[in-house]
Protein backbone atom coordinates (compact mmCIF):
# COMPACT_ATOMS: atom_id res chain seq x y z
CA UNK A 1 0.00 0.00 0.00
CA UNK A 2 2.77 2.69 0.99
CA UNK A 3 4.84 1.92 -2.76
CA UNK A 4 1.40 2.64 -4.26
CA UNK A 5 0.73 5.71 -2.70
CA UNK A 6 4.38 6.73 -3.37
CA UNK A 7 3.88 5.51 -7.21
CA UNK A 8 0.39 7.53 -7.33
CA UNK A 9 1.83 10.58 -5.87
CA UNK A 10 4.61 10.04 -8.59
CA UNK A 11 1.82 10.21 -11.00
CA UNK A 12 0.43 13.41 -10.44
CA UNK A 13 3.84 15.60 -9.82
CA UNK A 14 5.15 13.82 -12.99
CA UNK A 15 2.02 15.47 -14.80
CA UNK A 16 2.72 18.73 -13.72
CA UNK A 17 6.94 17.90 -13.96
CA UNK A 18 6.47 17.26 -17.45
CA UNK A 19 4.23 19.74 -18.68
CA UNK A 20 5.23 23.06 -16.61
CA UNK A 21 9.22 21.51 -16.51
CA UNK A 22 10.48 23.93 -19.17
CA UNK A 23 8.94 27.25 -18.10
CA UNK A 24 9.78 26.68 -14.32
CA UNK A 25 13.79 26.16 -15.55
CA UNK A 26 13.85 28.65 -17.80
CA UNK A 27 12.28 31.07 -15.48
CA UNK A 28 14.68 29.83 -12.47
CA UNK A 29 17.58 30.90 -14.64
CA UNK A 30 18.78 27.54 -15.83
CA UNK A 31 20.87 27.74 -19.33
CA UNK A 32 19.22 26.61 -22.34
CA UNK A 33 21.97 23.63 -22.64
CA UNK A 34 21.36 22.44 -19.52
CA UNK A 35 17.72 22.18 -19.29
CA UNK A 36 16.66 20.59 -22.19
CA UNK A 37 19.38 17.83 -20.84
CA UNK A 38 17.42 17.91 -18.13
CA UNK A 39 14.21 17.68 -19.62
CA UNK A 40 15.46 14.85 -21.88
CA UNK A 41 16.30 13.03 -18.67
CA UNK A 42 13.05 13.09 -16.92
CA UNK A 43 11.89 11.03 -19.94
CA UNK A 44 13.26 8.45 -18.02
CA UNK A 45 11.64 8.74 -14.58
CA UNK A 46 8.38 6.69 -15.59
CA UNK A 47 10.87 3.98 -16.74
CA UNK A 48 12.48 3.72 -13.12
CA UNK A 49 9.62 3.96 -11.52
CA UNK A 50 7.84 1.52 -13.73
CA UNK A 51 10.76 -1.23 -13.06
CA UNK A 52 10.17 -0.36 -9.26
CA UNK A 53 6.64 -1.41 -9.53
CA UNK A 54 7.50 -5.08 -10.49
CA UNK A 55 5.98 -4.98 -14.17
CA UNK A 56 4.26 -8.54 -14.82
CA UNK A 57 3.50 -9.80 -18.58
CA UNK A 58 0.67 -12.05 -19.71
CA UNK A 59 0.03 -13.77 -22.98
CA UNK A 60 -3.53 -13.50 -22.15
CA UNK A 61 -6.07 -11.23 -24.63
CA UNK A 62 -8.11 -10.73 -22.14
CA UNK A 63 -6.08 -8.25 -20.10
CA UNK A 64 -4.90 -4.79 -21.22
CA UNK A 65 -3.25 -5.05 -24.69
CA UNK A 66 0.32 -2.90 -23.38
CA UNK A 67 0.08 -5.30 -20.33
CA UNK A 68 0.80 -8.61 -22.30
CA UNK A 69 4.33 -10.05 -23.58
CA UNK A 70 2.95 -9.86 -26.83
CA UNK A 71 2.40 -6.21 -27.12
CA UNK A 72 6.33 -5.86 -25.34
CA UNK A 73 7.95 -9.11 -28.56
CA UNK A 74 6.09 -6.87 -31.16
CA UNK A 75 8.24 -3.64 -30.08
CA UNK A 76 11.15 -5.71 -29.34
CA UNK A 77 11.07 -6.46 -33.19
CA UNK A 78 10.08 -3.40 -34.67
CA UNK A 79 13.40 -2.49 -32.90
CA UNK A 80 14.98 -4.91 -34.55
CA UNK A 81 13.83 -3.73 -37.69
CA UNK A 82 14.72 -0.48 -37.31
CA UNK A 83 18.37 -0.90 -36.33
CA UNK A 84 18.59 -3.84 -39.12
CA UNK A 85 17.54 -1.12 -41.44
CA UNK A 86 20.04 1.50 -39.88
CA UNK A 87 23.19 -0.95 -39.96
CA UNK A 88 22.37 -2.02 -43.14
CA UNK A 89 22.43 1.46 -44.48
CA UNK A 90 25.35 2.54 -42.43
CA UNK A 91 22.97 4.90 -40.35
CA UNK A 92 23.62 6.50 -36.74
CA UNK A 93 22.42 3.79 -33.57
CA UNK A 94 21.57 6.60 -31.03
CA UNK A 95 19.04 8.14 -33.43
CA UNK A 96 17.30 5.15 -34.02
CA UNK A 97 16.96 4.61 -30.24
CA UNK A 98 15.70 7.84 -29.59
CA UNK A 99 12.94 7.59 -31.89
CA UNK A 100 11.92 4.43 -30.90
CA UNK A 101 12.19 5.51 -27.43
CA UNK A 102 9.59 8.32 -28.51
CA UNK A 103 6.95 5.91 -30.01
CA UNK A 104 6.74 4.01 -27.09
CA UNK A 105 7.52 7.03 -24.76
CA UNK A 106 5.10 6.80 -21.68
CA UNK A 107 3.59 3.07 -22.21
CA UNK A 108 5.17 2.53 -18.72
CA UNK A 109 3.31 5.41 -17.14
CA UNK A 110 0.12 3.26 -17.98
CA UNK A 111 1.70 0.01 -16.01
CA UNK A 112 2.38 2.32 -13.26
CA UNK A 113 -1.54 3.04 -13.50
CA UNK A 114 -2.42 -0.17 -13.36
CA UNK A 115 -0.21 -1.21 -10.65
CA UNK A 116 -1.12 1.39 -8.61
CA UNK A 117 -5.02 0.77 -8.97
CA UNK A 118 -4.83 -2.53 -7.22
CA UNK A 119 -4.66 -0.81 -4.19
CA UNK A 120 -6.20 3.31 -4.73
CA UNK A 121 -8.42 4.41 -7.47
CA UNK A 122 -6.55 6.64 -8.78
CA UNK A 123 -8.38 7.29 -12.09
CA UNK A 124 -10.82 10.38 -10.42
CA UNK A 125 -7.67 11.60 -9.16
CA UNK A 126 -5.89 12.03 -11.98
CA UNK A 127 -8.92 12.91 -14.18
CA UNK A 128 -9.45 15.45 -11.17
CA UNK A 129 -5.51 16.94 -11.66
CA UNK A 130 -6.03 16.97 -15.54
CA UNK A 131 -9.16 19.38 -15.42
CA UNK A 132 -6.94 21.51 -12.70
CA UNK A 133 -4.33 22.07 -15.69
CA UNK A 134 -6.37 22.47 -18.29
CA UNK A 135 -8.36 25.48 -16.48
CA UNK A 136 -4.32 26.94 -15.54
CA UNK A 137 -3.33 26.68 -19.01
CA UNK A 138 -6.70 28.17 -20.37
CA UNK A 139 -6.45 31.25 -18.06
CA UNK A 140 -2.24 31.17 -19.23
CA UNK A 141 -3.79 31.28 -22.76
CA UNK A 142 -5.89 34.46 -22.13
CA UNK A 143 -3.33 36.03 -20.54
CA UNK A 144 -0.76 35.63 -23.40
CA UNK A 145 -3.64 36.98 -25.49
CA UNK A 146 -3.65 40.24 -23.10
CA UNK A 147 0.11 40.68 -23.04
CA UNK A 148 0.61 40.32 -26.60
CA UNK A 149 4.34 39.93 -27.84
CA UNK A 150 5.01 40.12 -23.69
CA UNK A 151 3.81 36.72 -23.31
CA UNK A 152 6.97 35.03 -24.62
CA UNK A 153 7.47 35.30 -20.79
CA UNK A 154 5.52 31.77 -20.37
CA UNK A 155 7.79 30.32 -23.12
CA UNK A 156 9.82 27.47 -21.80
CA UNK A 157 13.32 26.90 -22.53
CA UNK A 158 12.81 26.37 -26.30
CA UNK A 159 15.07 24.28 -28.53
CA UNK A 160 16.58 25.64 -32.09
CA UNK A 161 13.35 24.16 -34.09
CA UNK A 162 10.92 25.56 -31.99
CA UNK A 163 8.29 27.62 -33.01
CA UNK A 164 7.05 29.28 -30.32
CA UNK A 165 8.66 32.42 -29.63
CA UNK A 166 8.42 33.21 -33.63
CA UNK A 167 4.99 32.66 -33.19
CA UNK A 168 4.11 34.78 -29.90
CA UNK A 169 5.66 37.75 -31.74
CA UNK A 170 2.89 37.70 -34.32
CA UNK A 171 0.59 37.03 -32.10
CA UNK A 172 0.12 33.64 -32.10
CA UNK A 173 0.54 31.52 -28.69
CA UNK A 174 1.77 28.41 -27.80
CA UNK A 175 2.06 29.40 -23.58
CA UNK A 176 3.60 27.15 -21.56
CA UNK A 177 4.90 24.86 -25.06
CA UNK A 178 7.72 25.21 -27.07
CA UNK A 179 5.36 24.67 -30.40
CA UNK A 180 1.98 26.02 -30.91
CA UNK A 181 0.99 23.00 -32.28
CA UNK A 182 1.28 21.47 -28.48
CA UNK A 183 -0.55 23.41 -26.81
CA UNK A 184 -3.62 23.75 -29.07
CA UNK A 185 -3.14 19.49 -28.57
CA UNK A 186 -2.91 19.29 -25.55
CA UNK A 187 -5.99 21.99 -25.06
CA UNK A 188 -7.80 19.88 -27.19
CA UNK A 189 -7.44 16.90 -25.22
CA UNK A 190 -8.81 18.49 -21.91
CA UNK A 191 -11.53 19.71 -23.87
CA UNK A 192 -12.36 16.18 -25.20
CA UNK A 193 -12.74 15.35 -21.08
CA UNK A 194 -13.98 18.37 -20.26
CA UNK A 195 -17.09 17.75 -23.39
CA UNK A 196 -17.71 14.43 -22.39
CA UNK A 197 -18.61 14.69 -18.99
CA UNK A 198 -22.29 12.99 -18.05
CA UNK A 199 -25.35 14.56 -17.88
CA UNK A 200 -23.66 17.73 -19.48
CA UNK A 201 -26.64 20.52 -20.87
CA UNK A 202 -26.16 22.07 -24.33
CA UNK A 203 -25.77 25.81 -22.80
CA UNK A 204 -23.37 24.24 -20.72
CA UNK A 205 -21.15 22.19 -23.31
CA UNK A 206 -21.42 25.71 -25.77
CA UNK A 207 -19.93 27.50 -22.72
CA UNK A 208 -17.11 25.04 -22.09
CA UNK A 209 -16.71 24.99 -26.04
CA UNK A 210 -16.39 29.03 -26.16
CA UNK A 211 -13.71 28.68 -23.28
CA UNK A 212 -11.58 26.19 -24.60
CA UNK A 213 -12.07 27.32 -28.68
CA UNK A 214 -10.66 31.16 -27.99
CA UNK A 215 -7.00 29.96 -26.76
CA UNK A 216 -6.99 27.53 -29.19
CA UNK A 217 -8.11 29.62 -32.13
CA UNK A 218 -5.24 32.09 -31.32
CA UNK A 219 -2.17 29.83 -31.59
CA UNK A 220 -2.70 30.08 -35.33
CA UNK A 221 -3.21 26.03 -35.74
CA UNK A 222 -5.69 26.00 -38.62
CA UNK A 223 -5.25 21.82 -38.39
CA UNK A 224 -6.58 22.12 -34.24
CA UNK A 225 -9.38 24.48 -34.84
CA UNK A 226 -10.99 22.41 -37.73
CA UNK A 227 -10.15 19.04 -35.08
CA UNK A 228 -11.70 21.04 -32.49
CA UNK A 229 -14.91 22.12 -34.69
CA UNK A 230 -15.23 18.45 -35.57
CA UNK A 231 -15.06 17.13 -32.23
CA UNK A 232 -17.42 19.93 -30.88
CA UNK A 233 -19.84 19.17 -33.62
CA UNK A 234 -19.89 15.55 -33.06
CA UNK A 235 -20.66 16.10 -29.59
CA UNK A 236 -23.08 18.62 -29.42
CA UNK A 237 -24.62 16.41 -32.04
CA UNK A 238 -24.49 13.09 -29.84
CA UNK A 239 -28.68 12.36 -29.36
CA UNK A 240 -29.33 14.24 -32.48
CA UNK A 241 -27.90 11.81 -35.57
CA UNK A 242 -29.88 13.25 -38.24
CA UNK A 243 -28.55 16.61 -37.57
CA UNK A 244 -25.22 15.21 -37.88
CA UNK A 245 -26.13 13.59 -40.72
CA UNK A 246 -27.40 16.24 -42.31
CA UNK A 247 -24.07 18.83 -41.18
CA UNK A 248 -22.26 16.37 -42.58
CA UNK A 249 -24.17 16.04 -46.10
CA UNK A 250 -23.91 20.14 -45.86
CA UNK A 251 -20.07 20.65 -45.30
CA UNK A 252 -19.64 17.66 -48.64
CA UNK A 253 -22.09 19.72 -50.20
CA UNK A 254 -20.15 23.26 -49.47
CA UNK A 255 -17.09 22.10 -50.29
CA UNK A 256 -17.72 20.41 -53.50
CA UNK A 257 -19.58 23.65 -54.69
CA UNK A 258 -16.78 26.05 -53.33
CA UNK A 259 -13.93 23.92 -54.83
CA UNK A 260 -15.83 23.78 -58.48
CA UNK A 261 -16.46 27.71 -57.89
CA UNK A 262 -12.54 28.17 -57.21
CA UNK A 263 -11.32 25.25 -59.04
CA UNK A 264 -8.33 27.22 -60.36
CA UNK A 265 -7.04 28.87 -56.73
CA UNK A 266 -7.85 24.67 -55.66
CA UNK A 267 -5.01 23.86 -58.09
CA UNK A 268 -2.81 26.61 -57.35
CA UNK A 269 -2.83 25.49 -53.59
CA UNK A 270 -2.83 21.86 -54.28
CA UNK A 271 0.53 22.67 -56.94
CA UNK A 272 2.35 24.31 -54.15
CA UNK A 273 1.40 21.90 -51.39
CA UNK A 274 2.88 19.15 -53.68
CA UNK A 275 6.43 20.96 -53.75
CA UNK A 276 5.96 20.56 -49.62
CA UNK A 277 3.72 17.93 -47.25
CA UNK A 278 1.65 16.99 -49.79
CA UNK A 279 4.56 15.90 -52.32
CA UNK A 280 5.70 13.28 -49.59
CA UNK A 281 2.09 12.08 -50.29
CA UNK A 282 2.10 12.38 -54.25
CA UNK A 283 5.56 12.00 -55.01
CA UNK A 284 7.78 10.10 -52.24
CA UNK A 285 5.51 7.60 -51.18
CA UNK A 286 4.21 6.36 -54.85
CA UNK A 287 8.47 6.23 -55.60
CA UNK A 288 8.70 4.30 -51.98
CA UNK A 289 6.53 1.94 -52.81
CA UNK A 290 6.80 1.11 -56.44
CA UNK A 291 10.60 -0.08 -56.29
CA UNK A 292 9.54 -2.97 -54.22
CA UNK A 293 12.85 -3.50 -52.93
CA UNK A 294 14.12 -4.24 -49.43
CA UNK A 295 14.11 -1.17 -48.41
CA UNK A 296 10.01 -0.85 -49.34
CA UNK A 297 9.80 -3.76 -46.87
CA UNK A 298 11.97 -3.31 -44.30
CA UNK A 299 12.61 0.31 -44.24
CA UNK A 300 16.14 2.52 -44.39
CA UNK A 301 16.15 3.25 -40.53
CA UNK A 302 15.51 6.59 -39.32
CA UNK A 303 19.61 8.24 -39.21
CA UNK A 304 18.63 11.52 -41.01
CA UNK A 305 21.19 12.06 -43.44
CA UNK A 306 20.28 8.12 -45.04
CA UNK A 307 16.75 8.93 -45.11
CA UNK A 308 17.12 12.19 -46.94
CA UNK A 309 19.97 10.35 -49.49
CA UNK A 310 16.85 8.16 -49.93
CA UNK A 311 13.98 9.95 -50.86
CA UNK A 312 15.96 12.90 -52.55
CA UNK A 313 17.52 10.33 -54.80
CA UNK A 314 14.28 9.57 -56.79
CA UNK A 315 13.41 11.57 -59.59
CA UNK A 316 10.64 13.84 -58.55
CA UNK A 317 11.86 15.60 -55.42
CA UNK A 318 9.68 17.29 -52.52
CA UNK A 319 11.23 21.03 -52.36
CA UNK A 320 10.65 20.89 -48.35
CA UNK A 321 13.22 17.94 -48.22
CA UNK A 322 15.36 18.93 -51.10
CA UNK A 323 17.17 21.72 -49.35
CA UNK A 324 17.45 19.97 -46.41
CA UNK A 325 21.35 18.58 -46.26
CA UNK A 326 22.20 18.85 -42.12
CA UNK A 327 20.62 15.25 -41.99
CA UNK A 328 17.04 17.26 -39.59
CA UNK A 329 14.13 15.19 -40.66
CA UNK A 330 11.90 16.94 -38.75
CA UNK A 331 10.09 18.38 -41.28
CA UNK A 332 9.53 14.74 -43.14
CA UNK A 333 7.36 13.95 -39.46
CA UNK A 334 4.43 16.13 -41.11
CA UNK A 335 3.25 13.50 -42.65
CA UNK A 336 4.42 11.08 -40.48
CA UNK A 337 2.71 7.98 -41.25
CA UNK A 338 4.74 8.05 -44.64
CA UNK A 339 8.29 8.88 -42.61
CA UNK A 340 7.54 5.83 -40.49
CA UNK A 341 6.92 3.90 -43.78
CA UNK A 342 10.13 4.84 -44.83
CA UNK A 343 11.94 4.45 -41.12
CA UNK A 344 10.29 0.76 -40.63
CA UNK A 345 9.33 0.01 -44.02
CA UNK A 346 5.75 -2.14 -44.58
CA UNK A 347 6.52 -4.70 -42.09
CA UNK A 348 7.36 -2.40 -39.27
CA UNK A 349 4.59 0.19 -40.25
CA UNK A 350 2.17 -2.36 -40.33
CA UNK A 351 3.19 -3.72 -36.54
CA UNK A 352 2.92 -0.32 -35.09
CA UNK A 353 -0.97 0.19 -36.55
CA UNK A 354 -1.77 -3.11 -35.22
CA UNK A 355 -0.04 -2.25 -31.85
CA UNK A 356 -2.28 1.10 -31.57
CA UNK A 357 -5.55 -0.92 -33.51
CA UNK A 358 -5.21 -3.16 -30.60
CA UNK A 359 -4.56 -1.05 -27.80
CA UNK A 360 -7.65 1.06 -29.16
CA UNK A 361 -9.44 -2.71 -29.11
CA UNK A 362 -8.50 -3.58 -24.92
CA UNK A 363 -10.03 -0.29 -24.12
CA UNK A 364 -13.39 -0.09 -25.73
CA UNK A 365 -14.27 -3.64 -25.84
CA UNK A 366 -16.84 -3.20 -23.12
CA UNK A 367 -18.85 0.13 -22.99
CA UNK A 368 -18.26 1.99 -20.36
CA UNK A 369 -20.22 5.15 -18.83
CA UNK A 370 -20.54 5.94 -14.90
CA UNK A 371 -22.08 9.22 -13.25
CA UNK A 372 -19.40 11.05 -14.21
CA UNK A 373 -18.20 10.32 -17.92
CA UNK A 374 -18.65 9.00 -20.96
CA UNK A 375 -15.24 6.72 -21.41
CA UNK A 376 -15.42 5.04 -24.31
CA UNK A 377 -15.90 8.52 -26.65
CA UNK A 378 -13.74 10.15 -24.61
CA UNK A 379 -11.34 7.41 -26.15
CA UNK A 380 -12.56 7.60 -29.49
CA UNK A 381 -12.56 11.46 -29.71
CA UNK A 382 -8.64 10.78 -28.22
CA UNK A 383 -7.72 8.54 -30.74
CA UNK A 384 -9.30 10.80 -33.55
CA UNK A 385 -7.54 13.81 -32.29
CA UNK A 386 -4.35 12.43 -31.64
CA UNK A 387 -3.54 8.68 -33.02
CA UNK A 388 -5.62 8.85 -36.14
CA UNK A 389 -3.58 12.79 -36.90
CA UNK A 390 -0.56 11.39 -36.06
CA UNK A 391 -0.42 9.93 -39.20
CA UNK A 392 -0.80 13.65 -40.71
CA UNK A 393 2.03 14.83 -37.74
CA UNK A 394 3.95 13.54 -35.43
CA UNK A 395 1.72 14.08 -32.65
CA UNK A 396 1.69 10.66 -30.88
CA UNK A 397 5.51 11.30 -30.19
CA UNK A 398 5.14 14.92 -28.24
CA UNK A 399 5.63 14.35 -25.02
CA UNK A 400 2.66 16.25 -23.57
CA UNK A 401 -0.07 13.89 -25.50
CA UNK A 402 1.94 11.11 -25.12
CA UNK A 403 1.55 11.55 -21.42
CA UNK A 404 -2.09 12.40 -21.48
CA UNK A 405 -2.84 9.58 -23.98
CA UNK A 406 -1.38 6.45 -22.38
CA UNK A 407 -2.17 7.46 -18.69
CA UNK A 408 -5.65 8.08 -19.94
CA UNK A 409 -6.28 4.48 -21.38
CA UNK A 410 -5.10 2.86 -18.58
CA UNK A 411 -7.38 4.80 -16.40
CA UNK A 412 -10.22 3.77 -18.67
CA UNK A 413 -9.36 -0.01 -19.11
CA UNK A 414 -9.48 -0.04 -14.87
CA UNK A 415 -12.91 1.74 -15.23
CA UNK A 416 -13.86 -1.06 -17.26
CA UNK A 417 -12.34 -3.96 -16.11
CA UNK A 418 -13.75 -2.72 -12.40
CA UNK A 419 -17.02 -2.57 -13.51
CA UNK A 420 -17.07 -5.74 -15.15
CA UNK A 421 -16.11 -7.37 -12.02
CA UNK A 422 -18.79 -5.72 -9.99
CA UNK A 423 -21.69 -6.71 -12.58
CA UNK A 424 -20.15 -10.23 -12.35
CA UNK A 425 -20.17 -10.24 -8.69
CA UNK A 426 -23.48 -8.83 -8.67
CA UNK A 427 -24.28 -11.59 -10.66
CA UNK A 428 -23.57 -14.34 -8.70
Amino acid sequence: MFKARLESRFLIAYIYLLLFGGWILKIGGVPVNIGLTVLSLIDILPLGVWIFSNPSFRLGSKNFFVDTLSFWLLWILVLILLLFSGYRHGGALIPSLIHWGALIRYIPLAYIVLSVNKYIDIGDKIIRQFKIVAIILIVIGYLCIILGDKATFFLPLLPENATGERETLVGNYSAVFANTIDYSFILIIFYIIFAYRANLSSMTLLGISLFFFTPIFKTGSAASVVVFIIIFLYRITNKHRKVRYSIVVIFLLLFIILGYKYWDLVMLVIENARLSRLGMLTLTLPDFLSEMSFDTLFGVGNDGYVVLDKVNGYKSQVTMLAYLTDGNISAFGDVFWVALLVFHGLLGLSIIVFLYYMTFRSVTNKQYVDEKYDYNQIVKCVYFSIVMLSFLNQIIVVRSFALVFWIFIAITFNKVVYNNRSNENTTN
